[in-house]
């Protein structure tokens, strides 16, 4: 169940300084929209075109169907145009194990392909990286590729 994603990441760990896996998430809860999809492709088309997004668009599906090659081979085909429309790309699959300082941060369950508005996301991230020590617990290669490969765009 998506919720229990929802929970995993929202939970404050101690291993991560008493920060959640996504500091930001319970605050954007509500402006966050939630698809349960067969088609990651058409809805996601459905969201570039959309002239109001939301602050993050949270796409899942079927791991069998939508696997780890699917998703990022999709992120890196449709990057540059998300950026154009001011939206960035990430995924997440039950396949691809994430962790910072130990704490396994993927989901279990789902295929997911998260849209986030990018100019927000960076603002977020920014104020996390110099007034907390959030981003102390995660490994240089992992801050690089998502951090500073988001900051790139």
């Amino acid at each position: 169940m998506i919720q229990d994603y929802i929970n995993h990441i929202t939970k404050k760990r101690d291993e991560i300084g008493g920060h959640a896996i996504c500091p930001y998430a319970n605050a954007f809860l509500k402006k966050t929209n939630f698809i349960e999809s067969n088609n990651f492709r058409s809805d996601a088309s459905k969201i570039f075109r959309s002239l109001d997004h939301p602050m993050l668009s949270v796409i899942y599906g079927d791991p069998k169907k939508y696997n780890k090659k699917w998703l990022c081979d999709f992120c890196e085909e449709y990057q540059y145009f998300a950026t154009s429309k001011n939206l960035w790309l990430i995924w997440d699959h039950p396949d691809q194990i994430n962790k910072i300082n130990g704490v396994q941060t993927n989901n279990n369950e789902y295929a997911i392909l998260l849209i986030q508005k990018l100019d927000e996301t960076k603002k977020f991230s920014k104020k996390l990286e110099q007034k907390t020590d959030y981003y102390s617990y995660w490994s240089a290669g992992y801050f690089e590729e998502i951090v500073k490969t988001r900051d790139s765009l």
